[in-house]
């Protein structure tokens, strides 16, 4: 009745599905910092370490003819000074921003988007080869 092969494809099928949903539920639940925000580039200027003893950026950046300084809680790892990083700051009032992570809002969701296609095909494949040889 069923094969095995066939049963184990429909499983990576269904495994490649519902990680393709949870790469959507992940991209859909970032939750946005400000309102409204505009992205610049700031310069680290210094280094100090938090009350976990680790490495956290002081950036200068410039809006407009304005420049502020963030004293960054976001851990950057140990750059040299004067390393570029980008700032997400509020549009309504550039002096509350924080270091803008890309890779949370499209970097996370991508790759596990990828992986859920990498098992969805492989899935397919196996499916294909197992009907392919009945016929």
């Amino acid at each position: 009745m069923f094969k095995t092969k066939d049963i184990i494809s429909k499983i990576t099928i269904l495994i490649g599905l519902l990680v393709l949903v949870y790469s959507a539920i992940v991209f859909s639940s970032y939750d946005e910092k400000f309102q409204s925000s505009e992205v610049v580039e700031g310069n680290v200027i210094d280094y100090r370490k938090n009350k976990d003893g680790i490495n956290v950026p002081i950036v200068i950046y410039v809006v407009g003819r304005d420049t502020f300084e963030l004293d960054s809680k976001t851990e950057i790892g140990t750059y040299p000074k004067e390393n570029r990083v980008h700032i997400e700051y509020n549009i309504s009032d550039p002096s509350e921003a924080v270091i803008y992570e890309s890779y949370i809002k499209y970097g996370i969701p991508i790759s596990i988007a990828t992986i859920g296609m990498m098992i969805l095909l492989f899935g397919l494949i196996m499916l294909y080869f197992s009907w392919k040889r009945r016929v």
